[in-house]
């Protein structure tokens, strides 16, 4: 499985790494080591987890800015 591309095509619908970390029940680091090939063979419910998540084409629920874990809107100075 080439976790770099499901990753990114899972970005492009709008999933953050803090949203499928939390979606799947693991620490954000573990997606972020997919994502960079620091990781290439993850945990069979990361894998299975992802991989369903690409398959239903399902997008993240809307949330205000700020109320995702961990992530706050940055506004320029």
């Amino acid at each position: 499985m080439d976790w770099k591309a499901l990753l990114a095509e899972l970005k492009a619908r709008g999933w953050t790494q803090l949203l499928l970390a939390a979606e799947l029940g693991v620490a954000q680091s573990s997606i972020s080591d997919l994502g960079s090939g620091k990781t290439t063979n993850p945990s069979y419910s990361l894998g299975r987890g992802l991989h369903d998540i690409h398959s239903s084409e399902r997008r993240p629920e809307p949330k205000p800015a700020g109320t995702e874990t961990g992530e706050t809107e940055v506004k320029a100075a």
